[in-house]
């Protein structure tokens, strides 16, 4: 039976699902239950959730629970768990508000995307799917996710949709690397290893997700960092996405674009784009930055703000190249020390500014 739940404050339940912060929902066929609705799956816990959303812009939800044995009665400890999912502990209008008292631009691009909400992940699932987003595109991230998901034999079912529940730390573990290297990840040769040393430091109670959830951010992104393939970039996502850090700042191609908007705000560095970003927009600057990267993916952020960084992206990093020199990555500044490409040649794994670490850490820029 269909459960309704009011979501309070400004929610877009399709933009906030399908705009790239987590991997694990899709959409259902069109009027998948004959309401003329637009359903999408998903997977939380050991639940099968199909949800939409009645009457557009902050109109209720409802949905419906699956289980291994099918559908499920919905009840009030579901409630609590979509709640908690959505943020809406959030004080979303209010933190809209501080960030629009910034400056006019940010203002439009909050008015623009109005209902785009952070959700909480649970941090296990956002930590391998984020190092899995190394080098995938968001299109390609859905296959790569359920793919690691198969890992868990038991399945959810809903009417004819099943899924996976996601495996555990301890069940990756005991499948072992080679198993993870049989699934055809695709993107980096080296995502089977990077997830199997992740399960091994949560396994073996190095790493403590949960605790990190109680931490500052500065800790929660120093610890995430000690794990092979994650860098500044993944260990914000996972910090924003799944423990509680709205001051954290993920920088990609995206957001720096949008930065562009702002003149002052420093772009050839990580670091110094996410501080001056964490400093301008407070602590709330993990919602501003979903709030500009959705901007840009809808192409409405591709305006002449953006010249001024594609210049600077077109000037060469580090080692400049000789004139009659050819090379699809002109900005890696160190000979890759796995593959041997030196400067101005094309590596096997151009991430760029591979050092000493080899293809799973980057070096500093020249």
């Amino acid at each position: 039976m269909t459960r309704p739940l009011e979501i309070k404050q400004p929610f877009n339940l399709e933009l906030s699902l399908m705009m790239g912060q987590a991997f694990r929902w899709r959409k259902l066929p069109m009027d998948f239950y004959g309401d003329g609705h637009q359903w999408f799956s998903g997977v939380l816990g050991d639940n099968l959730i199909h949800i939409h959303q009645v009457g557009g812009l902050n109109g209720p939800v409802e949905y419906r629970i699956g289980g291994p044995r099918g559908k499920c009665d919905a009840d009030d400890k579901h409630d609590e768990m979509l709640r908690r999912y959505f943020r809406e502990d959030d004080d979303v209008e209010a933190m809209q508000q501080d960030l629009m008292c910034k400056d006019a631009h940010i203002a439009a691009v909050i008015n623009q995307h109005r209902g785009l909400r952070l959700i909480r992940q649970d941090p296990w699932v956002c930590l391998v799917t984020y190092i899995l987003s190394a080098v995938a595109q968001v299109e390609r991230m859905d296959s790569n996710v359920e793919s690691i998901a198969t890992l868990n034999p038991q399945m959810l079912r809903l009417g004819c949709d099943q899924r996976h529940v996601f495996p555990t730390a301890t069940q990756v573990v005991a499948a072992g690397e080679e198993r993870l290297s049989k699934l055809g990840l695709i993107g980096l040769p080296a995502f089977p290893s990077r997830i199997y040393a992740a399960a091994s430091r949560i396994e073996s109670g190095i790493l403590k997700l949960n605790d990190l959830q109680h931490a500052d951010y500065a800790r929660a992104r120093n610890e995430l960092k000690e794990c092979d393939g994650i860098g500044d970039k993944i260990a914000d996502c996972i910090a924003l996405f799944s423990l509680d850090k709205l001051e954290a700042f993920p920088v990609d191609t995206h957001i720096r674009k949008a930065l562009a908007a702002w003149p002052d705000c420093p772009t050839r560095s990580y670091q110094a784009t996410a501080n001056w970003a964490r400093d301008y927009f407070g602590p709330y600057a993990g919602y501003a930055g979903q709030f500009l990267f959705r901007d840009q993916r809808t192409g409405k952020g591709d305006d002449v703000n953006t010249q001024r960084l594609r210049e600077q992206e077109n000037q060469p990093v580090g080692e400049r190249q000789p004139a009659e020199s050819v090379s699809r990555y002109p900005n890696r500044a160190y000979a890759c020390p796995t593959c041997g490409a030196t400067v101005g040649i094309s590596c096997r794994y151009p991430s760029g500014y591979y050092y000493s670490k080899g293809h799973s850490a980057r070096g500093p820029r020249a």
